[in-house]
């Protein structure tokens, strides 16, 4: 598997855009002081304490993207397989019990914790 930091050029900027995507799908939500991180990054305490709309949105995107840049870099992981049959729904609570597992990572971007929620799960299944 190619991790993050293994990735250049072009491959790189599809992941960091994968990783971003979702973010804009919440951007239109009226943000508070401490939602975001960084360059506007949505942070896991910020995702916590969204919409439960909101999550499955995120959620859905992020799946949706990860999936497919899975696909379109050759990647056959066991963790796409697993999450590609699932719904907005589904994704959402599996995520959400995740976050709420680790609130040291709460500061953290979603995105990737996302992607490490997701393994963690797939891996368990």
């Amino acid at each position: 598997m190619l991790l993050p930091s293994e990735m250049t050029g072009l491959r790189w900027r599809l992941f960091a855009l994968l990783l971003l995507l979702p973010w804009f799908a919440l951007s239109s939500a009226q943000a508070e002081v401490g939602d975001t991180i960084g360059e506007g990054l949505l942070s896991g305490d910020a995702y916590r304490y969204s919409t439960e709309l909101d999550r499955m949105v995120y959620v859905a995107g992020a799946s949706d993207l990860l999936i497919a840049f899975a696909q379109q870099t050759g990647e056959d992981s066991a963790w796409y397989r697993c999450i590609e049959p699932m719904d907005a729904p589904q994704l959402e609570v599996h995520f959400l019990k995740w976050i709420k597992a680790h609130p040291e990572e709460w500061p953290n971007p979603a995105g990737p914790l996302f992607m490490r929620a997701v393994r963690e799960y797939c891996a368990t299944q």
